[in-house]
């Protein structure tokens, strides 16, 4: 039989379709990714008060639900109000998903998770290390060692930090992670590791730096106050590697302060061949090439431009060789014929 392993194989294994009655209503079940402090929920099929809507969020902190729900759509198709609660075809539950689907004759639409993007910055300082300035080269980072679980778990999350650089300079890039509420909070909530991807292109080093980035989410409340603000942010250490003989693990770095921005160096190494004209060493990606007049084979004519040589100068100049040997030859025996009349 076909091993069942993908998301759509276990729609509604869990039934997370009810609304909390009040606020700390723990007998309703909720969905929650991974390492998240907020869960939610479907509304119920036979109700229709909350049709399209997500039902909570319900805060880990202990605190229970904070709302039946965060907000009710309202669509209209053609200045039409969309009836939602006629022409709803399904809400399901899939892992690490919730969606409801709508259809009628003229539209059918999706609603799911919303999506949030996360950005930490970085620079990326590319340096001349050679004879040759360096040309243009894409790098990339890299995220590993996920706490909150392994970073498979979250498929619907895209990662994505390249910068391109041409020349030796300090170039500015941004890691972004970006998917699905409840997925990115689940990826980040429990720290992670940053690195850069060595894709082992010739003449170029790679950084071995590795930063150590946490995420948090603080809500602040007064005494005045019935639910408080929720102030998210991170900080960004520098790692190490540590190794023991129980195996090997990443740290922070002792008596380092966060940084606010991940720094990453590369080297350009490649160098002239033996006896190459230093004057190409500012062109990026220059080699050594010869030079008009400097290998026999090639020589500067008076308007700048240059004369290839094909070896049909040397015939030429041993066909002279020869004809003025001819003539001395020719020469003398005019001369000996004149002594032998006298």
């Amino acid at each position: 039989e076909t091993l069942l392993s993908k998301q759509e194989d276990f729609v509604n294994l869990l039934n997370v379709k009810n609304v909390p009655l009040q606020e700390r209503h723990y007998g309703a079940y909720v969905f929650a990714d991974m390492g998240s402090w907020s869960a939610y929920a479907l509304p119920e099929n036979e109700g229709y008060e909350y049709c399209g809507s997500f039902i909570g969020p319900m805060v880990m902190t202990g605190r229970g639900w904070i709302a039946a729900t965060l907000a009710q759509p309202s669509i209209k198709v053609n200045d039409k109000e969309f009836d939602l609660e006629r022409n709803i075809q399904t809400s399901k539950y899939l892992p690490g998903k919730l969606i409801q689907e709508f259809n009628d004759k003229n539209i059918h639409f999706t609603t799911g998770d919303a999506i949030v993007s996360y950005g930490f910055p970085f620079e990326k300082r590319v340096v001349k290390g050679g004879d040759i300035a360096p040309g243009q080269q894409e790098f990339e980072l890299e995220i590993f060692h996920v706490g909150a679980g392994v970073i498979e778990n979250y498929s619907d999350v895209t990662i994505t930090g390249k910068v391109m650089t041409n020349g030796a300079e300090t170039y500015e890039g941004r890691l972004t992670i970006e998917g699905p509420k409840d997925q990115v909070r689940g990826l980040t909530s429990e720290g992670f590791l940053v690195r850069e991807k060595n894709t082992a292109v010739p003449d170029w080093t790679y950084s071995d730096a590795v930063y150590m980035i946490s995420c948090y989410e603080i809500e602040i409340t007064d005494n005045n106050a019935q639910g408080g603000n929720v102030v998210s942010g991170y900080t960004i250490m520098p790692a190490r590697l540590v190794v023991t003989d129980n195996g090997e693990f990443y740290e922070p770095v002792p008596n380092v302060d966060p940084v606010r921005v991940m720094e990453f160096e590369n080297v350009y190494t490649k160098n002239n061949a033996p006896g190459g004209d230093p004057g190409d060493s500012d062109k990026p990606g220059a080699s050594d090439k010869p030079k008009p007049g400097t290998d026999g084979k090639t020589q500067p004519a008076a308007d700048g431009k240059t004369i290839p040589q094909t070896g049909d100068s040397a015939a030429a100049l041993m066909g002279v060789a020869i004809l003025l040997m001819a003539a001395c030859v020719s020469g003398a025996a005019v001369l000996v014929r004149r002594t032998r009349k006298e």
